[in-house]
């Protein structure tokens, strides 16, 4: 066995021991937490808007409805009703596969909400006519009852849609990010087509508003999931989408709004089964299908409903969210393989070298994290962040070097940690002499035995040449 010199054992031991030491100071380093403006670099490329357009005619026939004994019937005697229907409404949205696979609200892409909305104009008028034909005793014990008169609601419109013919287009679309239009109309003729993947039409009935739709895009950025049991009333979250409340003019349509607040309550829904998330971050119509996401820029619910739902200009209400689960079974239950984009962790990657001043080293990050989808642009989200590594460099404060990355790295470290260090270095350096003894005795031995086999071979030479010598004498005596 060769010999292995004592300098380059306690070398190598003394680095490993560094290592192990200063290689969670490292981590750490990079590790860092994130503000808001960080958050909203990570999830605003994630978040589209979608837009919803119906064209043609409802034909809904007459009804009679009785408040007395919560029934509903066709009257046969009078015509039905055709509407024309040309109706557009939007929501939000967010990707969370780079292929194309989008989140969202079930009311936002689904049929239902346009027949809900239409039906009403022929719904409402028969509960008012069976109203006024109640007494003042009967009016208060039927409103009273909020429970059953919302049930009797539902149950008027189930049948009302069951009865009623709708021969309409829908057109769902997912805005260009990048268009440059303003009007609405040119904005969806630009948008991408979108596939309902998985939609539930009967979300009105049970709370499970969540929707899967794809578009034929690739290199999308994404959004990660997050698990919503780690939401506790009092954290803080953040949501995203397109509140119409905050459409002052129409210049920027395709200008998502962040908005933050705190989860002031969970509560359960309609029937029971799972629970909706209450915060009082601001919302109105629009923000439906956007994402609750925690500091982390993890989604941990989908934005669903508002208090005072029909008040179309206020903002002020409390906000909804269901359980991102709920869309993660939807995910499921569809066979998709979810492919998440580099974005994120490039990002966050980047972040942490540029909190550290290795700004090249973060500049080639973000640059990297920018390759992707042209349409989903995220370049304008890391530009400031690329724009303050420039600076650095430029003032001379940025850490490039070995040279200074190594006194960067000794300045991270603590004097109790250099202390650490030393004992650690110290026990390596008495393990490592152990070592090195230790090979050195069995060297020793091993030179030993093989100047003995070196002997022994010597004396089985001197052996054979002794036998081969009596053997010729032996030979000559008998001759």
């Amino acid at each position: 066995m060769k010999r292995i010199p004592l300098f380059f054992v306690l070398a190598f031991c003394v680095m490993i021991a560094l290592f192990s030491v200063g290689i969670s100071a490292v981590a750490a380093q990079f590790q860092v937490p994130l503000m808001r403006e960080d958050i909203v670099a990570l999830t605003k490329p994630s978040v589209v808007r979608i837009a919803q357009h119906v064209k043609g005619t409802a034909t809904i026939p007459a009804l009679t409805i009785n408040l007395k004994d919560w029934s509903v019937s066709v009257d046969t005697s009078r015509p039905s009703k055709t509407i024309p229907v040309d109706e557009t409404l939007s929501g939000s949205g967010f990707i969370v596969s780079s292929d194309g696979y989008i989140v969202t609200n079930s009311h936002v892409v689904s049929l239902s909400t346009i027949k809900i909305d239409v039906m009403t104009q022929a719904v409402l008028p028969a509960m008012y006519d069976s109203a006024l034909a109640l007494n003042e005793e009967e009016a208060n014990k039927i409103f009273q009852d909020e429970s059953a008169a919302f049930e009797f609601s539902k149950k008027v419109f189930d049948y009302a849609s069951v009865h009623s013919t709708f021969d309409v287009v829908q057109d769902i679309v997912v805005l260009d990010p990048s268009s440059q239009k303003e009007r609405f109309d040119d904005l969806m003729q630009e948008g991408f087509p979108v596939q309902v993947v998985s939609v539930n039409d009967r979300f009105y009935d049970d709370d499970k508003d969540v929707a899967l739709i794809k578009i034929d895009q690739e290199g999308l950025p994404t959004i990660p999931f997050g698990n919503s049991q780690s939401l506790n009333v009092g954290k803080q979250i953040f949501i995203f989408g397109f509140p119409a409340t905050a459409e002052f003019n129409q210049r920027n349509p395709l200008e998502s709004t962040f908005t933050q607040g705190v989860v002031s309550a969970i509560k359960d829904a309609e029937k029971k089964d799972f629970k909706v998330f209450q915060t009082d971050a601001k919302v109105s119509d629009g923000s439906s299908g956007g994402p609750l996401v925690d500091d982390n820029g993890n989604v941990l619910g989908i934005v669903t409903f508002q208090t005072g739902q029909f008040q179309k200009t206020s903002g002020d209400n409390f906000a909804f969210a269901i359980p991102i689960e709920m869309a993660l079974k939807m995910i499921a239950d569809s066979g998709v393989a979810i492919s998440a984009s580099p974005y994120q962790e490039e990002f966050k990657q980047g972040l942490g070298l540029l909190r550290a001043k290795h700004c090249r080293d973060a500049l080639s990050l973000f640059k990297l994290s920018g390759v992707g989808n042209e349409a989903f642009d995220v370049d304008r989200y890391t530009a400031p962040y690329s724009a303050y590594c420039e600076l650095l460099i430029v003032q001379g404060q940025s850490i490039d070097t070995l040279r200074s990355k190594i006194k960067d790295f000794a300045g991270l470290i603590s004097p109790s940690m250099w202390m650490a260090i030393g004992i650690v270095a110290l026990f390596g350096l008495s393990l490592c002499f152990v070592i090195w003894w230790l090979i050195r005795e069995v060297n020793k031995e091993e030179r030993e035995i093989q100047s003995l086999e070196k002997r022994l071979h010597e004396e089985e030479e001197q052996l054979c040449r002794d036998h081969k010598m009596i053997e010729k004498l032996s030979q000559r005596k008998k001759d």
